[in-house]
């Protein structure tokens, strides 16, 4: 979904069915018909803990509404986890929650944003998803950086258990929350890095004319200040629009993100351009320019940096950039059954894309340079790929 969030009063339902809920829910207590009310806002399920930590009836006044919401067969038990119970039926949910006004409804989401929040400081994997939620249908209420840090976070550990179609939602479950923050440089600085995370999830699903969507718009809010960070979007974007197998804006954004990396005199960043027009001349049909190009490329990235940096996959993790950036599943496809003496920890580095493990530029093009010999001489004419 690509969306804002849809609410559950948004879907709509029959006064008949509303009616009918309704008359069971008038034969409740005032107590009870409050606490439904509160946990409608939770979801479909919630804990009885949860409840009694939002503070909303005092004693024991919690549990005895849960029980009698239980004999009216309106909610009923977990019969697998303690404590937890949930509405018999969505339809019953959904008009508890149709009939709050939307006020009262970010006051409660901030609630249980809260108690949620309280309940679970302390554990090494708070429910950052859940907290998002609630944060984000709160955020008008005064929780708008809760709620972007909460949904960020929730994305980058979604994206790092390859839930990249959850780790969108979240990303613009955090762009829509961001919209209520004023105006300014950390404002759109934050814009920027959630759009250039949503193009990156958008990427590892294969749905590069998202990620171009995406990238496109990190670049609109980026500060014309930021060259670094300029000439990292403008290769992103080379690749993307090399996936989607449009030449044409490869070249444009190569060429300008070559002519921002000898500004920087970032050699990294040149040779990856670099590479980047050398796919642009093999496509053209010059491949003795575009073989120029990869062996430029391959030394300049080379003399970037040592290429001790990845004697041993532990090593990675001390190379700057983003691993996962630089070499397609297509090249990794091509590459890992003809590399028996890549070590270990940097094959499966490759294998996995691993958001953890950053790249070390001369890789690059030294994979491009060896895919694209295979290709014009034959895969038996190639020793297997030394990188290490």
């Amino acid at each position: 979904m690509t969306g804002r969030t849809i609410e559950i009063g948004d879907l709509g339902l029959s006064e008949g069915i509303k009616e009918v809920i309704g008359q069971r829910l008038s034969r409740l207590s005032e107590a009870c018909n409050r606490l439904l009310s509160i946990a409608s806002v939770i979801g479909r399920e919630f804990d009885a803990t949860l409840l009694e930590a939002i503070g909303d009836l005092p004693g024991s006044e919690p549990l005895d509404a849960i029980e009698e919401a239980t004999r009216a067969q309106l909610v009923r038990e977990s019969q697998e986890v303690s404590g937890r119970f949930e509405f018999m039926h969505a339809l019953i949910r959904e008009t508890l929650y149709s009939e709050l006004s939307s006020p009262r409804r970010v006051r409660f989401h901030r609630r249980v944003a809260d108690a949620i929040e309280r309940l679970t400081q302390d554990m090494p994997n708070p429910p950052l998803a859940e907290l998002a939620y609630h944060f984000s249908q709160a955020a008008s209420a005064g929780a708008v950086d809760k709620a972007v840090d909460y949904a960020t976070r929730a994305g980058d550990r979604a994206a790092d258990g390859l839930a990249h179609e959850q780790a969108a939602r979240l990303f613009d479950l955090a762009l829509h929350s961001l919209e209520l923050r004023p105006p300014g440089p950390q404002t759109e600085l934050r814009r920027v890095d959630l759009h250039t995370r949503r193009a990156s999830s958008f990427g590892a699903l294969g749905q590069w004319t998202l990620e171009v969507r995406e990238l496109e718009a990190a670049l609109h809010h980026l500060d014309p200040q930021q060259v670094e960070r300029r000439c990292e979007l403008v290769l992103a974007l080379a690749r993307a629009w090399f996936l989607l197998l449009d030449v044409r804006p490869v070249e444009q954004y190569a060429s300008e993100a070559l002519q921002l990396a000898e500004r920087l005199q970032r050699a990294d960043l040149a040779a990856n351009a670099t590479a980047w027009l050398a796919r642009c001349r093999q496509a053209s049909g010059d491949l003795g320019g575009s073989r120029r190009d990869y062996s430029s490329s391959h030394h300049g990235a080379a003399d970037a940096v040592p290429c001790r940096t990845i004697d041993r996959g532990s090593d990675i993790s001390r190379c700057g950039g983003g691993f996962r950036k630089v070499i397609s599943r297509h090249h990794v496809h091509h590459v890992l059954p003809h590399a028996p003496r890549l070590e270990p920890g940097c094959r499966g580095a490759l294998r996995r894309g691993h958001k953890g493990v950053p790249r070390s530029p001369h890789l690059w093009p030294k994979v491009w340079r060896y895919s694209d010999a295979r290709a014009r001489n034959g895969d038996d004419r190639w020793p297997p790929l030394d990188l290490v």
